[in-house]
């Protein structure tokens, strides 16, 4: 376990350059994440100097992060990361009027088992947060997180509030030295508020 949270706590500090516009510098930032002595809760919730000073917000309007399966492109978030010696946690409030989420009966491997895990990872192209956890930095020249030395070798997890309110997540990569990491090794609670329009992810791995 010490092992593992090594690799984490080490690795976040490359992945979260994700976070920052690509425009910000000419090279991969270095950044400081919190410590903390008292865990976030996670429920769902962000409450004010749970994980100390906000990390990075993205705006609505902005084509930094919007891709080809974006089609809405009018929506922002708020993201905090914190860690202690046990985990590290992280929480996305994302300000959207549209919360489209996958269908538990969606069956998109047509084997007549719709929900299966194989299905929700479609989720992606809905409502979702995916986040990747790397030992290696991004290459700037080519714009993707893989490097040559790392390809594979990553955790890619992604988050979904679904219809029914539950929480449910899901795999894609996982890195080398840690294949038997489950799902049930990281919580994740989502919650929707639509009055306010927000969605919020909290994960602790």
């Amino acid at each position: 376990m010490r092992k593992i949270m090594a690799f984490f706590l080490v690795a976040v500090l490359l992945c979260a350059v994700f976070l920052i516009p690509a425009s910000a510098a000419s090279q991969n930032a270095k950044v400081d994440i919190q410590y903390t002595n008292k865990a976030p809760k996670i429920d769902g919730k962000v409450t004010a100097g749970e994980y100390g000073e906000k990390f990075h917000s993205f705006k609505k309007d902005s084509d930094e992060f919007v891709t080809a399966h974006d089609d809405y492109k009018n929506w922002g978030y708020d993201f905090y990361v914190t860690w202690d010696m046990d985990s590290l946690y992280m929480a996305w409030v994302v300000n959207s009027d549209i919360h489209k989420v996958i269908s538990k009966e969606t069956d998109f491997t047509g084997d007549g088992k719709g929900g299966t895990d194989d299905d929700l990872r479609h989720m992606w192209q809905y409502s979702c947060v995916q986040f990747i956890v790397t030992p290696g930095a991004p290459d700037k020249s080519k714009k993707v997180y893989q490097t040559a030395g790392t390809i594979g070798d990553y955790l890619e997890v992604g988050l979904s509030l679904m219809e029914d309110g539950d929480s449910y997540k899901v795999w894609w990569s996982k890195p080398k030295d840690g294949q038997t990491l489950q799902a049930n090794d990281w919580d994740f609670v989502g919650t929707r508020d639509n009055a306010k329009k927000t969605t919020t992810y909290e994960v602790r791995i």
